[in-house]
């Protein structure tokens, strides 16, 4: 056939006899003549070549073109022939390959019915060709939108059965024969009917059809009628519409009953299976059986009893489980979403108890909506609701909780379950030998519980001052929580301060005070944590002269065994402070001081005093004699000298007796938060629990972990008990605080053996920790850390032999200098009393006076220097080593402060700073800090920053600092 490009061509799609698959759908490029016929000559094409004919198509036609690409000849011996045969033996090999011919037919159905559906989305017509060496019909054969219907009826005659099919198109009925429609696609079936293309409805397949195109009905003989009833005609009422005439039919239209099987899986695992019960016939939820028909034979006739599944009721059924807590699996399997899985994404032995427990909660849902539960397990495992009951009542210093769980007719008291919650063991054995699967959720409600209560028959007993760690179990709001509601909150009432107190409290200061008597009244100690410098102290004594008074205004009648004296605990240096602070702020308060070398503890004396004074080291030596004494309140100042649970001298204030407990500190956690449960271990025994208990449930899990849950719940334990008010906040009328950072650099000779000996220790370092380990080798660490801290400082300190200049030393010495000529008062705070002999003796040399500070000054000598200090303009200078002065001291005459060195914990430079900075002060303070560039102290200091959360988020404090093993090796790179 020769083609003449010039002329004008057009694509059709034509329908064409197939000798292999019956009809066939080809892409045609057709000749147009002048007068708009189609002319002899037409071309197949495809997706390649219809360009070179004609660009007038529309995408929805060339996506059709693309599509038949895969019908062609050569694709489908390569396709369906997996390439094993040329196109020619392909076609051979179908008319003797039956099993081929089949893979053949259904994959060309399945592309002509994706062509065709497109055809008839976008209104494109057909033309019929006929076969291969005909012209096409340029009559257009048109799509149809509606789909045909198809009735099959089943007529039971008296000695036959007539089948035949109604087929109607909109509201017309339609009569098929030979002449006037083809089967073009079997399945899904299309038919070409006159001049139209139709898409039959309901998955009719083509086979259905195809014998009325030759007769009007099939008639069966009676011989047959049973067996073709059941064999075919019962499929087809399964699947289509139809009518039955002479044959009865009861269909079934009640709702299933819903049935969850507990069951392990063919890979030996535990899921619930979901099935629906219609009558007798059970249905997995995910069958693909849409009905169950069965025929019976009776003297009346033949009966068809149909059940078809209630799609709409089991979706409802699947949607409940769906949204309480379940996720389709495989088959007709449910999980629960939160199952538990082992790392390989395979279940753990958990997984059985997780389905069990999900039963067990939303058995009252099952019993109501008549879902059947059923198990097939290893184990008789209770199924049924668990109801769990709560009482208490409150005692003066305990709290009764009668716990029981009621498993279907059997009650147990919690008391008997406390071993289960301990163990982690999740299997509780009933009475009746069926085993109770606890909840999960138990294990972390009720552990705290089982830990710290007592079993006193079916109840259990739990400390007052535990409340906080059970409060969560108990119902409804008790007295005591609202405490602590309003504790938190700072929701308190302000009492009036006490009569013939000589001083004015500010207003933090009357609600520190009674923050005091809300705990006092409660049964409750505390933690005053206010920063340095706002007056803890006028708290305290405000407090105490408060409480004498109700005393004495109340019945003499004594209405306990604690006595009307309280005891104050605190360190030498602030012995004088106190006694001062009492004379001049209520002198009505009999104070007695016992400490000192001749001190005698005498009960009768004790008894005469409204307060006792003494310090951390005389109780370590006599809590044998104090601890025998009823004291009604027992305060400790800088309470942090308690925060090793291990030390003697909390072993010693711990085993004092008193009502009430309290203490103050502006450092409460210095190191870790093990610092703070020891003190409020003291005030509050059994608040966080015992240190084990504190360790693995708190500690742990917020210092090493990061756990915000823990975090959160530490929080709302201890924060009823914490009253802390920083400056900023309350205390706004205090002058400004100017903190400054002041980088001096290396003299050249300074830097060449700070970097010499940096290497040397850290290479000694290296090999110490690989042959003891990192733990053993702390010591050797921590030694290594200070000789680089010295260096930073000034080399001679720890090399003799050093010839040279400190930058540090001469940047100190210099802002020293414009200090005095701004005739300003100045304190120097370090760490270590050797760098401070260093600016002493340049003062010396200088001549200019100076006042000196150390762990060897005795008390007399200290109160004399802060005289001196605060009120002789000759002494302007107050050298001071970090330990010694950083509690205790009001030197409110400085309006300088230089910290030479950073300590690890930064709080404790912040309180050395507090001691010019507080209440009194009414000059402007500005603070130096000297670090030495490149050294370690900037990794200080970078460390420093990254500890800050841990105080921020529980006492408010921003600038403490923490620090580990790991951290210290760090320092030296």
């Amino acid at each position: 056939m020769v083609i003449d490009l010039k002329q004008k061509y057009k694509l059709v799609f034509a329908i064409e006899n197939s000798e292999t698959f019956d009809w066939l759908l080809k892409p045609y490029a057709v000749q147009i003549m002048k007068n708009g016929m189609f002319a002899y000559n037409h071309v197949p094409v495809t997706s390649q070549t219809i360009k070179h004919y004609t660009k007038d198509y529309s995408e929805a036609e060339f996506s059709v073109i693309s599509i038949l690409d895969n019908c062609h000849n050569s694709m489908l011996a390569q396709t369906i022939g997996h390439g094993k045969y040329r196109s020619k033996d392909f076609f051979k090999e179908l008319s003797i390959n039956e099993k081929l011919k089949k893979r053949a037919v259904k994959f060309l159905r399945k592309k002509v019915d994706e062509a065709i559906s497109i055809l008839a989305e976008h209104k494109i017509p057909l033309f019929f060709k006929g076969d291969s060496e005909d012209i096409i019909n340029e009559n257009p054969i048109i799509p149809i939108a509606e789909k045909l219907k198809v009735l099959f009826v089943f007529d039971l005659q008296k000695d036959k059965l007539i089948y035949k099919i109604e087929t109607k198109l909109g509201e017309n009925k339609i009569k098929f024969d030979e002449k006037n429609t083809i089967i073009l696609n079997y399945d899904p079936c299309w038919l070409i009917y006159k001049n139209m293309f139709i898409q039959v409805d309901n998955n009719v397949d083509g086979k259905k059809i195809e014998p009325f195109l030759k007769k009007d009905f099939v008639s069966v003989e009676k011989a047959h009628i049973e067996n073709y009833l059941n064999r075919f005609v019962k499929q087809i009422i399964a699947l289509y519409p139809y009518k039955l005439i002479g044959i009865n039919e009861n269909n079934y239209n009640k709702n299933p009953i819903p049935e969850l099987s507990i069951e392990t899986t063919l890979t030996n695992e535990t899921a619930l299976a979901l099935y629906f019960n219609y009558q007798n016939e059970k249905f997995e939820y995910r069958s693909e059986r849409s009905s169950y028909i069965r025929l019976i034979k009776e003297n009346s006739g033949f009966t068809f009893n149909i059940i078809r599944r209630n799609t709409t009721f089991e979706e409802e059924i699947v949607n409940w489980l769906k949204d309480n807590g379940l996720v389709l699996s495989v088959g007709s399997y449910f999980l629960p979403i939160n199952i538990h899985l082992n790392k390989n994404g395979k279940q753990n032995g958990q997984r059985t108890y997780d389905v069990i427990n999900f039963i067990n909660e939303n058995a009252t849902y099952f019993n109501n909506n008549a879902i059947k539960i059923s198990k097939s397990l290893y184990k008789n495992f209770f199924i049924g609701n668990i109801q769990l009951f709560k009482e208490h009542s409150q005692k003066q210093d305990w709290f009764d909780l009668k716990i029981h769980v009621q498993f279907g007719d059997f009650k147990i008291p919690f008391s008997a379950l406390k071993k289960n919650i301990l163990d982690n063991n999740r299997e509780f054995i009933l009475p009746d030998g069926n085993i109770a699967i606890l909840p999960s959720e138990w294990f972390s409600k009720f552990h705290d519980l089982a830990i710290i209560g007592k079993i006193s028959g079916e109840n259990i007993k739990v400390k007052k001052n535990q409340f906080s760690l059970i409060s969560k179990l108990l119902d409804g709001e008790s007295k005591l929580e609202n405490f602590l509601q309003k504790s938190s909150a700072g929701d308190f009432p302000i009492e009036d301060p006490p009569e013939g107190l000589l001083k004015t409290l500010r207003p933090y200061q009357q609600k520190g005070m009674s923050w005091f008597m809300y705990l006092e009244k409660n049964n409750f100690g505390g933690c005053l944590s206010d920063d340095m410098g706002l007056g803890k102290t006028i708290q305290v004594i405000a407090f105490l002269l408060k409480m004498k008074q109700l005393n004495a205004a109340k019945t003499k009648e004594k209405t306990d065994e604690y006595s009307n004296t309280s005891l104050i605990i605190m360190p030498l240096s602030l012995i004088h402070n106190w006694q001062n602070e009492i004379q001049n702020t209520a002198p009505d308060l009999k104070v007695l001081n016992h400490t000192g070398t001749f001190r005698s503890f005498n009960e009768e004396a004790i008894s005469k005093h409204d307060l006792v004074l003494t310090t951390y080291g005389t109780i370590r030596n006599d809590y044998e004699k104090f601890s025998k004494y009823p004291f009604r309140f027992i305060f400790l100042d800088e309470s942090q000298y308690i925060k090793n649970p291990e030390s003697k001298v909390f072993a010693a204030v711990s085993k004092l007796n008193s009502k009430q407990r309290f203490v103050l500190t502006g450092t409460p956690i210095e190191n870790s938060l093990i610092d703070l449960w020891s003190q409020l271990q003291f005030v509050n025994p059994g608040i966080l629990g015992d240190l084990k208990y504190f360790r693995n449930k708190f500690f742990q899990p917020i210092e090493r972990k990061g756990s915000k849950s823990s975090e959160k719940r530490f929080k709302q334990i201890i924060n009823p008990f914490i009253l802390r008010r920083t400056k900023d906040e309350v205390a706004k009328e205090l002058p400004e605080l100017t903190e400054k950072i002041h980088f001096c650099q290396m003299t050249p000779e300074q830097n060449e053996i700070y970097e010499k000996r940096k290497s040397e220790i850290r290479n000694f370092i290296l090999e110490s920790t690989k042959k003891l380990g990192q733990e053993k080798a702390y010591m050797i660490i921590l030694s290594g850390l200070m000789k680089l801290r010295l260096l930073a400082n000034h080399p001679i300190i720890n090399e003799r032999n050093f010839v040279g200049e400190s930058g540090k030393f001469i940047q100190v010495t210099e802002s020293i200098k414009k200090v005095l000529d701004g005739n300003h008062k100045l304190l120097i705070f370090s760490q270590f009393v050797k760098h401070l002999s260093l600016y002493e003796s340049w003062l010396n040399e200088q001549n200019i006076p100076y006042l000196k500070l150390t762990g060897q000054t005795n008390i007399a000598e200290r109160e004399n220097m802060i005289k001196k200090f605060q009120k002789d303009p000759n002494y302007n200078i107050f050298l001071i080593s970090l330990k010694a002065g950083g509690v205790g001291l009001n030197l409110t005459a400085a309006d300088f402060v230089f910290l030479l060195d950073p300590w690890w914990n930064p709080a404790v430079e912040q309180q050395a700073i507090n001691r010019t900075h507080r209440i009194g002060q009414d000059k402007k303070v500005i603070s130096y800090k000297f670090i030495t560039e490149n050294s370690i102290e900037e990794k200080i200091m970078a460390m420093q920053d990254k500890k800050k959360d841990l105080f921020n988020n529980y006492i408010n404090y921003k600038n403490k600092s923490l620090i580990n093993q790991n951290e210290l090796v760090d320092l030296l790179y």
